[in-house]
């Protein structure tokens, strides 16, 4: 009986103490700081952001006639899926209780003035919106932030590789795949049409192997380059003609020193290519895109039998 009563006294301790805790875990819920964006602008009025690392290392993306672009990185097209992910994840961040507050947590946090790991501002023209600096990491894609003019730093859901400072990771990797419907690929040593998804042969005569000119066409419609080269490769390109959606383009390849380039009339830097991606195109060449007739044996055989007869 003692046990049993032991045990119920133990049981109603433990409802009050859960009781308790519900309540004042909602009374500091309701009474807490609000959870506020750490990124205080309006989306619509952006067109400038701004990437520093603590490195020295700077990249700018401007948004022009609708579409981001990297003006210090040769002018070219950013990757508009990582500039929304980025935009998405910085508007949507919010804090809640700050972790530090003082000028020396700043510091050890990386996210003071002159000691960030990475500082991003918004702006729209010269015009700063926002400006929000990103440091060290407490835990698995968590990192320290701090919004500029205020000392409270938080611990947010984010990741500081996913914001780098160059203008190579930010660029439209697909910049120059083949867009629209193909009709024609002209190499080297073969012209094929393409057709209502049937592939012939222009020159040299031959039959088509299909599987090898599906190759060559999902190459070039998911064709993705490294980066922008950093010196103008050689002169022994390999052309490659292609016509697809109404208009023709010419792209030139290049391999020189164990390095893959190619080339894009629409831009005036060469790209660099990996080796899988030029051999997979340069390599598909007439002796394997077609598979030759022997029209021409047949005949000079029927005319040997002709004039051996009495």
């Amino acid at each position: 009986m003692k046990n049993r009563t032991t045990l119920l006294i133990a049981l109603l301790v433990l409802q009050v103490l859960l009781a308790g805790g519900l309540y004042f875990g909602k009374a500091a819920s309701e009474t807490g700081p609000a959870r506020q964006a750490l990124v205080a602008a309006d989306k619509s009025e952006l067109d400038h952001i701004t990437i520093e690392n603590g490195e020295g290392e700077k990249v700018v993306l401007q948004k022009t006639g609708g579409r981001w672009q990297l003006p210090d990185y040769h002018a070219l097209p950013a990757n508009p899926a990582k500039v929304e992910t980025l935009l998405e994840r910085l508007f949507n961040t919010q804090g809640g209780w700050p972790v530090a507050t003082s000028t020396a947590a700043q510091t050890r946090f990386e996210v003071a003035e002159k000691r960030f790991q990475r500082r991003i501002t918004l702006a729209k023209g010269a015009d700063v919106l926002s400006e929000l600096y990103v440091g060290t990491s407490p835990g698995f894609r968590k990192v320290h932030a701090r919004k500029a003019n205020d000392a409270a730093v938080y611990a947010v859901i984010f990741n500081v590789f996913d914001i780098p400072a160059q203008g190579k990771e930010w660029f439209d990797r697909s910049l120059i795949q083949v867009q629209g419907e193909v009709a024609e690929l002209e190499g080297p040593d073969f012209h094929l049409t393409h057709i209502n998804g049937e592939w012939a042969a222009i020159k040299p005569d031959g039959t088509v192997v299909k599987e090898e000119a599906e190759k060559l066409l999902k190459a070039l419609t998911t064709l993705q380059v490294g980066g922008a080269a950093e010196e103008d490769p050689p002169d022994n390109a390999v052309t490659l003609l292609v016509t697809a959606g109404g208009s023709d383009t010419k792209y030139h390849f290049f391999e020189t020193k164990g390095s893959y380039f190619v080339r894009h009339p629409d831009y005036a830097t060469a790209f660099t290519l990996s080796k899988p991606d030029y051999e997979q195109i340069v390599g598909q060449t007439g002796a394997i895109l077609l598979k030759q007739t022997e029209t021409g044996a047949q005949d000079n055989s029927d005319h040997t039998s002709s004039i051996s007869q009495p």
